[in-house]
């Protein structure tokens, strides 16, 4: 299943869902600037529920130099304790 965590970029969200169409798989989003680590947690959670294997979670492109967009990839991640992740 996919996790639609780009909540900032216009049109992410929209992206991401004609993907998931295209390919026949769930995809769990909220409303746009909402909590990207949110909807990874509900993501995995709808998941665990249902014998789902895999969350893939698309985010936010980010440069290290923008703080808020490292803190907000930071609680991502502690949040919900990926097994995997590539930056």
């Amino acid at each position: 299943m996919l996790a639609a965590g780009d909540t900032f970029r216009a049109g992410a969200i929209e992206q991401i869902e004609k993907h998931a169409d295209a390919i026949g798989v769930k995809l769990i989003k909220h409303q746009k600037t909402g909590d990207a680590a949110a909807v990874m947690f509900d993501a995995v959670a709808h998941a665990k529920a249902r014998n789902i294997d895999v969350v893939l979670a698309d985010t936010a492109g980010r440069m290290q130099t923008n703080v808020n967009l490292m803190d907000e990839m930071k609680k991502i991640v502690r949040v919900n304790k990926p097994d995997l992740r590539y930056s």
